[in-house]
């Protein structure tokens, strides 16, 4: 069998694999795939793997292999200026910057790739028939999001739905355009007294993406379920508004339940972990702790250490934030509602009733 067939087959593998939440055993067939359309010079094969491969890689916290899959090397071998040199930087800087966001590994000093990564990125060209350049800006818009600079956030922000064309939108892509809006939309709570019609229009609007979107994680891309069930929790949390009122149970408590089992399921260690900060975050935040795994060096010079005393490193990695009025009234359910010591304690509790 040749090169082309065998990439064709192993990229079959770990595509079937890796969207239907096998993510550990996906990973041998990827690094094949991927190796497999190097060696065949398929350039649109071996970026698309290489995008699905690292997030495989960074979920279950493989950062040795990890590292060496996403080195300068995958761009620097292509003749410079030419549109294979152009195409892989812009795409590794993106995925250096993602595994920043999303696992907290610092590849590179992340303060020096996120304005190189901006200057390549044009706001015209962030439809979804640009998919490269739309999920290069959801990134930018994120970053300033989870650094709290809301003003030159507003300016990278996608427009709401109808705008959004859900049908064609990646399902990746969407979870963090919803997480990009749970963002703003607890800034402002945080900032406003009173519920105005554009923070209504952005909750209706996440009611309706998570709606939409539940069928399609469950059919088509179940490696998405936990974070799509975290991200519900958090929206839970922020439309509570049962003031006054007796719960048995703590707002978002049984979803952050669910997205942990289906973290646990699929071996995927970054979410379990995510998982765990924002429950204590949300429900006892006098335990909270910078988390364990909050900056991981890859490189000695990775951060330098100017850059420590400047920025705030664990409110822009872990930014799931509870405003002052909801905290205030999660404390008043917790007077007679139990919450487990662990997280995992309480999954393994709800297994045993279901």
């Amino acid at each position: 069998m040749g090169c082309v067939a065998m990439g064709i087959l192993y990229t079959s593998i770990f595509k079937s694999r890796y969207y239907s939440g096998k993510v550990h055993e996906s990973i041998e067939a990827g690094l094949i795939a991927l190796k497999l359309s190097q060696v065949t010079l398929a350039m649109d094969a071996e970026m698309w793997i290489l995008e699905r491969l690292c997030m495989a890689l960074l979920i279950t916290r493989n950062l040795e292999t990890l590292q060496e899959c996403l080195h300068p090397n995958m761009y620097m071998r292509e003749e410079i200026n030419s549109s294979q040199h152009v195409a892989k930087m812009k795409l590794y800087h993106r995925l250096i910057l993602e595994a920043f966001l999303e696992g907290s590994i610092a590849l590179e000093n992340p303060i020096r790739i996120f304005p190189i990564m901006k200057k390549t990125v044009s706001r015209r060209h962030l439809e979804i028939e640009h998919p490269q350049t739309r999920s290069a800006g959801i990134t930018i818009w994120l970053w300033y999001l989870r650094k709290g600079e809301f003003n030159r956030a507003a300016s990278w922000q996608l427009p709401e739905y109808p705008d959004i064309d859900v049908r064609q939108e990646r399902l990746r892509d969407l979870l963090r355009i919803v997480q990009c809006q749970l963002l703003w939309l607890e800034f402002k709570m945080r900032t406003n007294v009173f519920f105005s019609q554009r923070m209504e229009s952005c909750s209706q609007n996440l009611r309706f993406l998570f709606k939409f979107m539940k069928k399609k994680v469950y059919d088509l891309a179940p490696y998405l379920l936990p974070r799509y069930y975290h991200m519900r929790a958090y929206y839970t949390l922020l439309s509570y508004d049962n003031f006054g009122s007796k719960s048995s149970t703590l707002p978002g408590f049984a979803l952050l339940l669910k997205a942990h089992k289906y973290a646990e399921n699929q071996g995927n260690f970054l979410e379990q972990s995510w998982i765990s900060h924002s429950r204590r975050l949300w429900y006892k935040p006098e335990k909270i702790g910078d988390p364990d795994f909050w900056v991981n060096h890859m490189d000695d010079d990775a951060i330098g250490v100017e850059d420590f005393d400047n920025y705030n490193w664990p409110d822009i990695m872990f930014s799931l934030k509870v405003p002052e009025r909801i905290d205030e009234e999660i404390k008043r359910l917790r007077s007679y509602v139990s919450l487990p010591d662990s997280i995992s304690i309480a999954s393994s509790k709800e297994g045993e009733e279901d």
